[in-house]
């Protein structure tokens, strides 16, 4: 059977006992932009494009859908080569992809279908899935893009929302007539079994019989024959029954003791969470609880050993550890610390009893993954992990981390998230919150990582040693209440204390701790400054400080300032205030206490102590701010505008809030000069304090993102800052709906075009002046292949009136019509018309709400008011008496679309012109003579109309095109919608309405949003993506 097995050098071949079908919920086309690949991976991807040409999986396509590719990273070969896969994200095609149920044989029924057998076989299937092809008609649904071109699956791909169930399927229909050997299949899992050798290779061969009738290739490296114990869907199988693999179990068996109090808590919080299954369990903890006291120190004793030893076993004991139940839901927690990741496999009915523990450590660049990262790795892992239990079936997932409940409808994720996320795609998971404090086990799975040889080295040496570290810990979170109180104990009753905990070696770490006291919030402390201190605190943290009294200047003098404040350094003071003022016999008569007033200069100047690249102690700083304003002289009181100089490298984003808050607190208009290269570094928290100043804020007046880099970049500085400020303009509410911005502007779509006169017709109301018969409005009526137009004044539009005007001119004169358009006026979409249409057997088609161009009316509409301008003159009330020479002119012109008169393609000769000079051309022709010609010339000369028009489409749809902006809207997008404001004011109301979530997508230019309670039908053109 050598020919059913793939080796090297051989081409994939396909089976055809199935045929994979990908029935969509709607034809639109989905195309999704690709992502940009990393230059590093282009030579594997064309690799693996190459490879996949030959292989046959895939070809060149020409199809509209498209979606993204991403490179995923293998493990290296055995060089240490880089390897990576191909990874194509079929999310959006299996949104719309409606489900194709086919049973997948539960894992009990197949373990017990293998009763007393003592041989086994497993077959695994040389990537099964390539195996199968996908119908010509669904092909072009698989549509990606790579820099090699454009292509299309031939064979069904992985991650596509029905493969396993075709798979399933393809695989019963193959074994099906081999119900009488003791073969099970799961998925591309298979499993012969047999009682003797002999039983054992006939069911051997008549598998494999039938994968070579059914063109089924097998991978030899993975298929393992003849052995008398394998492992298989997470159990072990020998003669002597099944039972589950020690795998799931090692984690925590294998743990080491607890090495903190922490370590201690997490342990214990999970013993207390299954204690209701542990006998004694209090009596057990007991000498775990001890360590817990307070004051109590942590040494770890023979009894505290033996407590762990006991609770552990039951942890994994078989009364803890359930077995699944395969007609259950299962669930899985997940959790993720700082250096590993851990899961609990367990069903939805007994959620406290555990099935199976996981836990790994974070390896390389993992650790360096963002939080909600972290915990994505966590739920892909334990998926992948226990995926013989829940491989396509509902599964549910509790995670910490709420944001990953979301994670389906994110739109921008790092590539990181990115790939992790396409590893769940075709998995029916409900992902679901649990808060941390209930989310015990797995917090305490996450936990749990090995020591290395040589941080357990240091902690299991001396006891001495031990307790130093944890003292050294412990010395690091001293708070200043409890530096105070240190400080004022005696020194001997201090070392006396050590020598009590062994710790007098580190007595010189503890006073030598560099802790930060402002002595701000000491109640002991009388400095008058603290309650405008605490004025400060609050206001800032309520972002309550008026910043109308700040600005910032780009020149270091200001002649039209009253007073200047200078911040100046202790080492170059005097230097730094000559460039201000002149002081030639140096600032020491006009210093005190830090504090510099040159009356005749108006400066006033406080001295830091550093230079100008130190930090500033915001302590310190405060204090000589509030000596400059409130012990201030006389011009410094009596100033209004402050114009203040800093030759100090403001880091913090504090100083700046201190400078606003002075300029509030005592109304005085303060300007800060800081030259380019000495910018403010703003701390992340602060960040979005900047960006509303310089955006939201009056004085920032909504810039865009350019000009506000500009304005923030002579300031300020952060990481990222363009990426910041680009993404929060992109983001801002208002600018989405006020701004004036490229809307969006989709292909032109060509309609059908008529074969007869009033096959199509369309049809509008044109609102003019009461005319002297006292109508106020006109209809016009357009036919879609002849252009012939026909204009009937009425004195109101109501339905009734429209209704009746409509049959008596259009209908009783050339017949019904087979379609019939319109706007969604209210008179168009009343019930009575709805019912002279279904009547008359017409089809009502209405364009979408504010986009005219849909109806071929409108451009005649503006002809006749461009007619009626030139010729009622000064009497507009006139205009009906001119509509019959409207039409004449208009009708008997020839028509730039189809190249003859509306008026000849519907009465097959051309018109008589009144005009004063003419020939003379008297025609005699029988009556029988005269029919044949007009069948004749109906026949040329519709046929040219029809291809007039068709090109002339065409024509206009090459020019509109040129000028498009595509975007379009998938399910579940938010969108804004272009508004018609009206009314007093128009002019200064929003642009854009909403946001508003898209519902359906009924054609390519139109668009279906949930407005409030009711459904709203949009063109595209109106619509344009918003960003939260």
């Amino acid at each position: 059977y050598n020919h059913v097995f793939f080796l090297e050098g051989d081409k994939l071949t396909y089976t055809n006992a199935a045929v994979h079908e990908i029935e969509t919920s709607t034809n639109v086309p989905i195309y999704k932009r690709q992502y940009r690949f990393p230059e590093a991976t282009k030579v594997h991807i064309n690799e693996q494009i190459e490879e996949m040409l030959i292989q046959g999986i895939i070809k060149p396509s020409k199809s509209p859908w498209n979606a993204p590719v991403l490179c995923v990273p293998k493990k290296a070969d055995i060089d240490g080569n880089k390897r990576y896969r191909l990874v194509v994200d079929f999310r959006a095609l299996n949104a719309i992809t409606k489900p194709f149920v086919y049973p997948i044989p539960l894992i009990s029924e197949i373990l017990d279908n293998l009763g007393d057998s003592k041989y086994f076989s497993t077959l695994d299937l040389k990537s099964g899935f390539y195996q199968v092809k996908i119908h010509p008609k669904d092909a072009a649904k698989t549509a990606f893009s790579t820099p090699k071109g454009h292509f299309e699956f031939t064979r069904m791909p992985m991650g596509l929302k029905n493969s396993p169930s075709t798979f399933q399927k393809l695989m019963n229909t193959i074994l099906y007539e081999l119900s009488d050997i003791k073969v099970v299949v799961y998925i591309d899992d298979l499993i012969i079994s047999g009682k003797t050798i002999q039983e054992h290779n006939e069911n051997l061969f008549k598998v494999l019989n039938a994968f070579d009738r059914h063109n089924i290739k097998l991978e030899p490296e993975k298929c393992q024959i003849l052995k008398e114990e394998i492992k298989y869907l997470g159990h072990i199988i020998d003669k002597n029954g099944i039972r589950p693999t020690n795998d799931n179990v090692q984690t925590i068996k294998n743990m080491n003791r607890p090495k903190t109090i922490k370590d201690v808590r997490s342990f214990l919080g999970t013993v207390n969470f299954y204690g209701k299954f542990i006998p004694k369990m209090a009596e057990r903890r007991k000498p775990l609880n001890e360590l817990l006291k307070k004051g109590t120190k942590f040494v770890w004793t023979e009894e505290c050993e033996k407590a762990f030893n006991e609770l552990r076993s039951f942890l994994i004991s078989e009364p803890l550890l359930i077995r699944p139940r395969y007609n259950d839901t299962f669930v899985i927690t997940t959790d993720a610390s700082n250096y590993a990741i851990g899961a609990v496999l367990s069903n939805e009915k007994t959620t406290d009893r555990p099935i199976a523990f996981a836990s790994r450590a974070l390896i390389g660049a993992e650790k360096r993954y963002h939080t909600i990262e972290k915990e994505l790795l966590a739920i892909v892992w334990a998926v992948d992990y226990f995926r013989h239990f829940i491989y396509n079936q509902k599964f549910i997932i509790y995670t910490d981390h709420k944001p990953l409940i979301s994670i389906w409808r994110l739109k921008e994720t790092s590539s990181t998230l990115t790939r992790l996320r396409l590893k769940l795609q075709g998995l029916e998971c409900d992902i679901r919150y649990k808060q941390g404090k209930e989310n015990i086990v797995a917090d305490f799975l996450s936990h749990l990582t090995p020591c290395d040889a040589k941080e357990e080295d240091q902690i299991n040496g001396n006891d001495n040693d031990r307790q130093n570290a944890e003292f050294c810990k412990q010395a690091l979170a001293v708070t200043r209440a409890q530096r105070r109180k240190e400080q004022n104990k005696p020194e001997n009753q201090l070392i006396k204390e050590a020598d009590q905990n062994n710790v007098k070696t580190h007595l010189n770490d503890l006073n030598n701790l560099n802790v930060f006291d402002d002595g701000l919030n000491d109640p002991n402390t009388c400095d008058p400054s603290k309650n405008m201190y605490d004025e400060y605190t609050e206001k800032a943290k309520r972002d309550l400080i008026d910043t109308k009294f700040f600005e910032i200047s780009k020149h270091m003098i200001h002649d039209k300032a009253d007073a200047k404040l200078v911040i100046l350094n202790s080492k170059s003071a005097y230097k730094e205030i000559s460039k201000i003022c002149d002081v030639p016999h140096g600032i020491k008569d006009f210093t005190k206490d830090n504090i510099v007033v040159i009356p005749d200069e108006n400066v006033i100047g406080l001295i830091l102590e550093g230079k100008y690249n130190s930090m500033i102690s915001s302590r310190n700083f405060f204090q000589r701010m509030y000596e400059c304003f409130n012990n201030c002289p006389d011009f410094v009181q009596s100033a209004k505008n402050i114009h203040v100089t800093s030759f100090r490298k403001i880091k913090q984003f504090e100083i700046i809030q201190m400078i606003k808050f002075f300029g509030d607190k005592f109304r005085k208009h303060i300007s800060l000069y800081n030259s380019d290269s000495e910018r403010i570094t703003v701390d992340e928290k602060e960040i979005e304090t900047v960006l509303q100043e310089f955006h939201d804020a009056p004085l920032g007046g909504h810039v865009g993102a350019k000009r506000m880099h500009k304005r923030i970049g002579t300031i300020y500085e952060w990481k990222n800052m363009r990426r910041d400020i680009e993404n929060y303009v992109k983001q801002c509410d208002s600018c989405q709906k006020n701004k004036i911005c490229r809307s969006n502007k989709i292909p032109m779509k060509i309609t059908t075009t008529s074969c007869v006169p009033f096959e199509k017709v369309y049809m509008d109301i044109v609102v003019l002046p009461e005319s002297e018969w006292g109508n106020k409005y006109g209809l016009v009526i357009q036919d879609d292949l002849t252009r012939f137009l026909t204009v009937v004044p009425m004195e109101n539009q109501e339905a009734q009136t429209v209704a009746k005007t409509f049959v008596e001119n259009i209908i009783c004169k050339y017949g019904a019509p087979d379609e019939l358009v319109t706007d969604q006026g209210a008179n168009f979409m009343s019930q009575l018309m709805k019912n002279v249409c279904k009547m008359l057997k017409i089809k009502k088609i209405n364009t979408s709400a504010y986009h005219p161009q849909a109806n071929l009316v409108e451009r005649s509409n503006r002809e006749f008011k461009t007619y009626l301008r030139q010729f009622v003159g000064g009497n507009p009330h006139i205009w009906d008496q001119m509509i019959p020479y409207f039409t004449f002119e208009y009708n008997t012109t020839v028509n730039s679309s189809t190249d003859f008169t509306p008026f000849e393609l519907l009465h097959g000769w051309k018109a008589k012109i009144p005009t004063s000079i003419y020939n003379s051309n008297e025609r005699y022709i029988s009556y029988r003579d005269y029919c044949d010609e007009m069948k004749n010339n109906f026949k040329v000369i519709h046929s040219k109309a029809k291809a007039n028009l068709i090109l002339s489409k065409e024509k206009r749809k090459q020019i509109y095109d040129k000028n498009t902006n595509h975007w379009q809207p998938m399910w579940g997008d938010l969108v804004l919608v272009q508004a018609n404001p009206t009314g007093v004011g128009q002019k200064l109301q929003s642009n854009w309405r909403g946001p508003y979530i898209v519902v359906e997508l009924p054609s390519e230019q139109t668009t279906v949003i949930k407005n409030g309670n009711k459904l709203e039908k949009v063109h595209n053109n109106r619509l344009k993506r918003y960003y939260e």
